[in-house]
């Protein structure tokens, strides 16, 4: 079974396992920005340890503390694949453009530290909702019920948000995706 570890990289937590196959994977967000991290843990497990970063001020100010701490977080779990969520954006396009620019900050800050041989990929909703064996209707907190149900958490602490619940249910659909879980 999946085991998942609630923590805050910056503040030493530390990822264990090989580091030949981490998933990094981050729901984008210009206030609060979830992340994941997952790797193959013994027995053919899932390990995985999510958290999100919440920042306030103007919004330059706020992209450029996410970079920080994002950098942070990249740094510790030296990654060898990406994911992000693609995000479905209606009719408003001024959130469109801030996703995209939140996206366009996350590549810049993994590419700028990782190894070039980074997989980088995305999944729609659609397809992380699938990969979690459930329907297409399946909300928010449906998703954060099924990813939950499908590790264990190591810590007592649950994922402090939706953000952060999301970056789970990224990386255990690349895990899936890769024949993991």
């Amino acid at each position: 079974m999946p085991r998942a570890v609630v923590g805050d990289f910056t503040k030493g937590v530390s990822v264990p396992g090989s580091t030949d196959n981490r998933i990094l994977a981050v729901d984008p967000g210009t206030q609060t920005l979830g992340y994941s991290c997952a790797w193959r843990g013994a027995e053919s497990r899932l390990d995985a340890v999510a958290g999100s970063i919440t920042v306030g001020g103007p919004y330059f100010d706020r992209i450029r503390m996410l970079a920080a701490k994002l950098e942070d977080i990249v740094r510790a779990v030296k990654p060898t694949h990406l994911v992000l969520e693609m995000p479905f954006v209606g009719k408003n396009a001024r959130s469109a453009i801030s996703l995209g620019e939140a996206r366009g900050m996350i590549l810049t800050v993994v590419y700028r530290v990782c190894d070039h041989n980074l997989v980088v990929c995305d999944y729609t909703p659609m397809q992380v909702r699938h990969a979690l064996g459930l329907k297409a209707a399946a909300n928010k907190t449906d998703v954060a019920l099924r990813v939950l149900a499908l590790v264990n958490l190591v810590a007592a602490q649950k994922p402090d948000n939706a953000d952060a619940t999301d970056a789970l249910a990224l990386a255990y659909c690349e895990a899936a995706a890769l024949r993991w879980v």
